[in-house]
């Protein structure tokens, strides 16, 4: 980044640090295929609704099928194939020996997860360095864009706020699963799905008894899931903004934004329900999306956590110094004004509104 000062105002200028980027070649193939895959998708939904009289929520597992030709790929290149051979022997079993339906539920939980996996490294990758270029210099500039003002809406960032000295702990080790990452990302697809809810409130078809809802719901929660784990990111790497008193993180401002938007929709699905008597079906559907919430959750941040995560730190450790090549001024301490004082005894004094006053 370049300033140009031009009076009382800094015009922050690019020398190319917003185009750093962190996506290898595998992650642009995978990124491509999910978009391909979701496009045909879309079509075939449109084609299942518009002439086979499908409704709206039937074709509703199309949209798994992205995420399950990602996790399938992502098995083969990496020549997993004990789990490739384990999976179709329990699937067979399942159809042949138990409920055929729940061969669908088999394939979500450990193939679908795995490409909800894969694309949450694959939008860290994307987000990452372009949000902290934001972050960094948002509140120098004398005209926000759309994508300052959204990033600056999300992550909770105050206008006052000297964002430059922004940091990262690049040391990140685990010793085991970070239990308290999942609690905050279960909690933010809790609140992401009171949306879900409340169409589950309006629409006729979920308090009407049609069967198979679940697996419905169960792709929507899968989208939800990858909505709210590429996040992750800057909680496992403390990414905060330094200054000379508390530090700003900027994990906790995204949560913060998070909280104050799911409590009014909280209350007004509670009042809906209330108000609407959808009875115990909607309920039950409520709190079974509460359990795969966490299910899908939990097995995604598995995957993630043991064979994404130290890939993605180790990307960012390598290109900080490029991105971030010196740690920026944080603050005035009057303790180490102090300590000067100390150590060259006769210093003249002088009153600290003097010393920072401007000419």
């Amino acid at each position: 980044m370049r300033f140009q000062s031009t009076g009382n105002r800094i015009q922050v200028g690019d020398s190319g640090r917003s185009k750093m980027t962190l996506m290898r070649s595998y992650d642009y193939k995978m990124l491509y295929l999910f978009i391909l895959g979701l496009a045909a998708s879309l079509v075939a939904m449109y084609v299942a609704v518009s002439y086979y009289d499908f409704s709206s929520i039937k074709v509703l597992p199309f949209l798994a099928a992205p995420l399950f030709i990602i996790g399938i790929v992502n098995y083969i290149i990496h020549k997993r194939w004990i789990p490739i051979l384990c999976i179709i022997a329990i699937a067979a079993a399942i159809y042949f020996l138990w409920e055929k339906s729940y061969v669908l539920f088999f394939l979500y939980l450990f193939v679908c997860t795995e490409g909800v996996a894969v694309m949450t490294e694959v939008i860290q990758r994307i987000v990452f360095f372009k949000i902290l270029t934001i972050i960094e210099f948002v509140n120098l500039k004398a005209k926000l864009s759309i994508s300052d003002r959204i990033v600056t809406f999300m992550f909770n960032i105050p206008c006052d706020l000297d964002t430059r000295n922004l940091n990262v702990d690049l040391s990140v080790k685990r010793d085991g699963i970070p239990w308290s990452n999942m609690f905050h990302t279960i909690f933010m697809a809790l609140m992401f799905c009171t949306f879900l809810w409340m169409y589950m409130v309006f629409n006729p078809s979920f308090t009407s008894g049609e069967s198979g809802m679940s697996i419905y719901t169960f792709t929507i929660v899968l989208y939800v899931s990858l909505l709210v784990l590429p996040w992750n990111i800057f909680k496992s790497l403390n990414v905060r903004v330094q200054t000379g008193y508390r530090d700003f993180n900027v994990y906790s401002g995204l949560f913060e934004t998070i909280k104050r938007m799911f409590l009014p929709i909280l209350a007004v699905f509670i009042f809906l329900a209330l108000s609407l008597s959808s009875g115990t079906f909607s309920i039950m559907y409520v709190a079974l999306s509460i359990v795969m919430i966490a299910v899908i959750v939990v097995f995604t941040s598995v995957l993630y956590y043991t064979g994404s995560e130290a890939d993605v730190v180790a990307d960012v450790k390598e290109k900080w110094a490029d991105f971030h090549p010196t740690t920026m001024y944080a603050g005035y301490r009057e303790r180490g004004q102090a300590s000067y004082e100390e150590d060259v005894p006769g210093t003249p004094r002088r009153e600290l509104r003097l010393c920072l006053r401007k000419n």
